[in-house]
């Protein structure tokens, strides 16, 4: 998979630029502050909905305008001239709205559309940080391998917030107070299960009964993503471990495993605190929430947090948990139970990584997750673009040269570098200058240029922009919202349907790659 097109309108600091791209590697250079992360964001803002760097789409729309637009032309691979176009209209207000070969769709249909593995230096928090950073890498993770999921997810969240809120009117009943506090008249559910927006009358009957409806959506949706989870650590834990040991200044056995309230014998194990449990704001909880501190370490007993990957087993688990939890939710008002209180927990040795590990080690673990991110969605037949935001300059020479061992496996990898000394000797690239919210195409090198160069003994070589795939074919580029078609001579032009069906990208939950050839496999979500 690669990109041949970047434009972006009003995004952070570019207020219109537009990239022509090619297969293999791209440098972003300049000085920091320029607005190289810029452009790699909103690459894999076209492959996640969203920004790895900010929790909401209001940055991302540069000061003073209404709206930001970003639009990419992808190509399935460099043996398959399948071609697609993905504008993003990203508003300041509002609902974004996503236009996939220029018909408009949900924003959770372009799922899979763009598949990108990212490298960045916030990536330390995946081991330093909050719980909701470790789920959302394997959230995302999995979503790319079976895009459907982004849609469960989704459903996830929203039957979440509905569940919350009647709980939290239950808890103000409970109290003595309005039956529904500040908040106004008790929602009023509909049909489908999903709450009205108008409300209903402030004597709408809000019985404890009425969870049971919620329990039943909140544990078919959060069985499927648990048993989504368990299956992608199941497949990148030993790769895992394998790239710590090459990459990490001391040897060391580097394990990762899923941490659930739901897995029988927790509370004998740690306590009654269930995972995700503290003084975080229960009012925005979503799979992605809320920033929680991890109060559960040391560790004792890793294995124990590998609980069952059948997923009405999990099913029946998370049934049993939510009802022994039913009168502490009933007091705080708030979901106690389910995927959106799970941990991953990285561990070195017998010790958890967060709070014992070295920055050193703490690193290795952050690329060595990477890394056997990019293993499996490899061995799943799908070869992700890989972008690398200025991590050359954090690494130090082994740990440099083992992530650069990795760009010859697939078709695309950006990297931004603010001092060209710190890429790999020996690399071949495109080179971008970046500088006050422009970009300047400054050819191609056969090497890695050192810091004499800062582009400029490459400021007379040019990008062709009617050769950028590297073929006999030619693009014509319409307008920033239109389409991009490549063409390839002696090939028919493919169709929309010809060329991307998110539910076909990687639909079987249960199957690898060996298991799709043979046709053998359950299941499990």
């Amino acid at each position: 998979m690669y990109l041949t097109r970047l434009a972006l309108t009003d995004y952070r600091s570019y207020e219109a630029a537009e990239l022509a791209l090619r297969p293999g590697v791209t440098v972003f250079h300049g000085p920091n502050g320029q607005g190289k992360t810029n452009l790699v964001e909103a690459i894999d803002y076209l492959a996640t909905g969203r920004s790895h760097r900010v929790a909401t789409d209001h940055p991302l729309v540069r000061a003073g305008t209404p709206r930001a637009t970003v639009s990419g032309a992808v190509v399935a691979g460099l043996e398959d001239s399948r071609t697609l176009t993905l504008d993003v209209e990203i508003n300041a207000s509002g609902a974004n709205r996503v236009r996939l070969n220029g018909a408009p769709r949900r924003p959770r249909d372009i799922a899979g559309a763009v598949r990108v593995v990212f490298f960045a230096p916030g990536d330390i928090a995946l081991v330093n940080g909050d719980p909701a950073e470790r789920r959302r890498f394997i959230d995302e993770l999995m979503t790319t391998r079976w895009p459907r999921l982004a849609g469960v997810r989704a459903d996830y969240d929203r039957a979440l917030k509905q569940r919350n809120a009647l709980l939290k009117g239950l808890a103000a009943a409970r109290r003595g107070g309005s039956r529904w506090g500040s908040r106004g008249p008790a929602p009023a559910w509909n049909s489908d299960g999903w709450a009205d927006s108008a409300g209903g009358s402030s004597d709408s009957p809000a019985d404890e009964g009425s969870l049971s409806a919620w329990d039943d959506r909140l544990v078919h949706l959060g069985a499927e993503i648990i048993a989504a989870r368990l299956r992608t650590l199941d497949d990148i834990c030993d790769s895992f471990a394998e790239h710590y040991d090459d990459i990490a200044p001391t040897p060391s056995l580097a394990r990762v495993r899923y941490r659930s309230a739901i897995w029988p014998g927790w509370e004998e194990e740690f306590g009654t605190l269930a995972a995700g449990e503290g003084d975080g704001d229960d009012d925005d909880e979503t799979l992605d929430g809320p920033v929680i501190p991890d109060a559960l370490d040391p560790l004792t007993d890793v294995e124990r947090l590998t609980g069952p990957r059948d997923v009405h087993e999990i099913e029946t688990l998370l049934r049993e948990r939510i009802a022994q939890r039913r009168d502490d939710e009933l007091i705080r008002g708030v979901t106690l139970v389910g995927p959106h209180r799970d941990d991953l927990v990285l561990t070195l040795g017998d010790l958890p990584a967060k709070g014992y590990a070295s920055h050193g080690e703490s690193w290795s673990v952050a690329v060595a997750l990477r890394l056997a991110s990019l293993d499996v969605l490899i061995a799943d037949d799908l070869r992700p673009i890989l972008v690398l935001d200025d991590v050359f300059a954090e690494l130090d020479e082994v740990r440099r040269s083992r992530v650069a061992h990795v760009i010859g496996s697939t078709d695309q990898v950006f990297i931004t570098a603010a001092v060209l000394a710190d890429l790999p000797p020996g690399l071949e690239a495109e080179f971008f200058e970046i500088g006050r919210g422009t970009v300047t195409p400054r050819g191609s090198s056969g090497g890695s240029p050192d810091a004499s160069h800062s582009g400029k003994d490459m400021a007379n070589s040019t990008v062709d922009p009617d050769d950028h795939l590297g073929n006999p074919g030619r693009v014509e580029r319409g307008p920033l919202s239109g389409d991009v078609i490549s063409h390839h001579p002696g090939s028919p032009e493919p169709t929309f349907s010809e060329t991307f069906d998110s539910e076909k990208v990687r639909d079987s939950l249960s199957m690898t790659s060996s298991e799709r050839t043979t046709g053998e496999g359950e299941s499990h979500a």
